[in-house]
């Protein structure tokens, strides 16, 4: 993934992301808007080692439609986050760390 990297979302349901950098801060992903309420979506880290990205939380940047709690999740490897589309924002169900 490169920095600032917008994921358009449409459709899917599942998205297998990487990074090529240990510093998550560094590769910062921001999705688009979901097409209908309840529309459910899964993300998995494929990065290799100790490489990570960083899904923004709107606490961190307003101008985002990720709800993942009080601050932005930084994405290791396996690890994966579940969301659902409320109309407005991609809010966090359930966030599993498998690294």
């Amino acid at each position: 993934t490169a920095d600032n990297q917008v994921v358009t979302v449409d459709d899917e349901s599942y998205f297998r992301l990487s990074s090529n950098t240990a510093t998550g801060t560094a590769r910062t992903v921001y999705l688009s808007n979901g097409l209908h309420l309840g529309q459910v979506l899964i993300i998995s880290s494929i990065s290799i080692g100790t490489n990570q990205f960083e899904l923004v939380d709107v606490d961190t940047d307003p101008s985002t439609n990720m709800e993942t709690g009080s601050a932005s999740l930084l994405m290791d490897p396996k690890d994966t986050a579940t969301f659902i589309w409320d109309g407005f924002d991609w809010l966090m169900l359930a966030f599993r760390s498998n690294n």
